[in-house]
């Protein structure tokens, strides 16, 4: 009689994997999914960075919610447009590419480039399509410290609307509303990796609470990096800005600029800034945010104005239904415009190929 050879059986993969594998590897993009979606709530975000606050039940689910891992970009592709992209879409799945802007001037003044995000979000609450938005605000407490807020009106919109280039969990602000405000419709907004984020909360089998699936639409934002808190508490007040005078950030034409007022504070080159980058940014390729149900940046097009990518059917068709019922004003967007918006995805894809 013949002995099978005894097999190791492979260990679970436990948060104390997620930390090797992930966070001290530098890959952990600070989107709080792990932490939202832990059955028994024994994970905390702390400065940025997953913590283990209680007992681990072994059950998998932080490590397979990190959207760093094993992220299956084809399955998603099909889930999300139907189909995988063409070898010659070097920006993802396109069902449309549109420059557009807000018609109301206040979305736009408070808005980044042409407020287009806080213009659509107003339609679908109006509209009834959603009853909530996820979007990044900032903390009253703290001077432009990026946090997670629900949006359920035009007054939420305005004052949570521009850009914050520091990290937020946005995953644990739709775990808030789903758990804390009972919603059951809503609008996310964020950058690549928190899209990412909601698509493994959405989708992935290792899963609890499923916070992704009270999610309608996914509205991304272009970014080519992200940056720590540090250079709120640290960097900018030691070049003489005082935060509380400080009225929008804003990074174009590889300038970081600060203002007040209107005013440009500051201006810095972006490589002056760099060692403050998240370092999972630099292992990060998807700059026009290619698993969102629609894209939204400000290369492309002119001076307040957003490119608008369409990339789902849902995307496509709450765009149009906004324009439609004057929230926006939007035009195809030129060829050197969609020119400029490839090279700057290419420009990522690049560096880490």
């Amino acid at each position: 009689m013949s002995l099978k050879p005894l097999t190791k059986p492979i260990p679970p993969k436990v948060f104390g994997t997620l930390l090797t594998n992930i966070v001290k590897k530098g890959l952990c993009c600070g989107c709080g999914n792990c932490v939202a979606a832990c059955p028994v709530m024994a994970l905390t975000m702390r400065e940025e960075t997953p913590t283990m606050t209680g007992i681990c039940v072994t059950c998998e689910i932080c490590y397979y919610q990190c959207p760093k891992v094993d992220f299956p970009y084809e399955k998603y592709e099909e889930i999300l447009f139907g189909r995988k992209r063409k070898f010659d879409e070097l920006i993802g799945v396109v069902r449309g590419v549109y420059t557009a802007r807000a018609i109301n001037e206040e979305f736009r003044s408070r808005g980044t480039d042409g407020g287009f995000v806080t213009a659509l979000l107003s339609y679908l609450l109006k509209s009834g399509v959603i009853d909530g938005a996820v979007v990044c605000g900032v903390d009253s407490k703290e001077y432009w410290k990026a946090i997670p807020i629900l949006a359920v009106s035009d007054k939420d919109l305005i004052e949570a609307a521009g850009t914050k280039y520091t990290s937020a969990p946005m995953m644990l602000g739709l775990a808030e509303a789903v758990r804390d405000y009972g919603k059951e419709s809503l609008a996310f907004v964020g950058t690549g990796c928190r899209i990412e984020a909601l698509r493994k909360s959405q989708f992935e089998v290792k899963n609890y609470y499923w916070w992704g699936k009270r999610v309608k639409v996914a509205i991304g934002l272009f970014c080519f990096e992200s940056f720590h808190d540090r250079i709120l508490r640290e960097y900018l007040p030691s070049k003489g800005v005082d935060l509380s005078k400080v009225s929008k950030f804003h990074i174009t034409k590889g300038r970081f600029l600060v203002y007040s007022e209107g005013k440009v504070l500051l201006r810095l080159p972006l490589k002056e800034v760099a060692q403050y980058a998240l370092s999972s940014c630099s292992t990060c390729t998807n700059v026009t945010n290619e698993y969102a149900d629609i894209s939204v940046g400000g290369a492309g097009s002119p001076d307040g104005w957003n490119t608008v990518i369409l990339r789902s059917e849902v995307g496509e068709k709450l765009f149009k239904a906004a324009v439609e019922a004057g929230f926006i004003e939007a035009t195809t967007i030129s060829n050197e415009g969609m020119e400029a918006v490839i090279k700057l995805a290419g420009l990522k894809k690049k560096k880490e190929h």
